[in-house]
């Protein structure tokens, strides 16, 4: 078995810097929220007695429900991280700083209670670990992101998410360098087939100057199926400059 960092490092950061609580499915999603779940989090919720009462219950076959509420009660009550995602978005589309920070804190208390009770070594961990960083990417405690991506790339290196949430974080912090090192990293791990990282790759090439090897980025992206908008007007305005 993998050592983990969930008793060490993780255990530190949800003691010392997350002051809030876990809500796993007490509450109430929106339609949309509900439809933004991936769908093993659909059918789990659709199992829950709040789901029977406020009727969500109805849009996931019993059989699929019950299949996958077994399997997230193997991993850590995998409801909790699902309510975590929840919490993640309401917290990005935030406004108040203050309300921002605590629907982060509030999703590393739910995700947290997934992954202390987990094996170290099970892919739902990758999960966990990406949506931890996105918190701490929201909290703007951008080393600890650091810290955590970087190991769960070290024990789920075919976890991609990891990488480009990675990416993000360095460029966050304005390191551009470390942006395209793990990116390229990713790169390698994909087989040069995810369009996500390519298109991200063609981001960072862009910010460093390297405008021929952003529009090859951008080509492979676009030929995967990664709407383009973004890259293609950033990459006009640097040639216009």
């Amino acid at each position: 078995m993998k050592s983990f960092i969930k008793f060490s490092f993780i255990s530190i950061l949800i003691y010392f810097s997350s002051t809030g609580t876990a809500f796993s499915f007490t509450f109430t999603p929106t339609l949309a929220e509900f439809h933004r779940w991936p769908y093993f989090c659909q059918a789990m919720y659709a199992r829950t007695n709040v789901a029977r009462k406020n009727g969500f219950w109805k849009l996931i076959p019993k059989a699929e429900a019950d299949k996958w509420f077994k399997i997230g009660d193997r991993n850590g009550g995998a409801w909790h991280y699902c309510a975590g995602l929840t919490h993640l978005d309401q917290a990005e589309a935030a406004l108040l700083p203050a309300k921002r920070n605590k629907l982060f804190n509030g999703a590393i208390a739910d995700v947290m209670f997934s992954v202390e009770r987990t094996d170290n070594a099970s892919p739902w961990m990758a999960l966990y670990i990406v949506a931890l960083g996105r918190a701490y990417r929201g909290l703007e405690q951008y080393n600890n992101a650091v810290k955590i991506l970087n190991e769960s790339i070290r024990n789920f290196p075919s976890h991609i998410n990891a990488y480009s949430l990675l990416s993000l974080v360095y460029r966050d912090k304005n390191d551009l360098q470390s942006a395209e090192k793990i990116l390229l990293q990713g790169d390698k791990v994909s087989n040069g087939k995810n369009p996500e990282i390519n298109y991200f790759l063609g981001m960072v090439s862009v910010d460093l100057g390297k405008i021929k090897e952003a529009k090859q980025y951008a080509a492979k992206a676009s030929k995967l199926g990664y709407p383009m908008k973004g890259l293609s007007d950033k990459i006009r305005k640097k040639e216009k400059k």
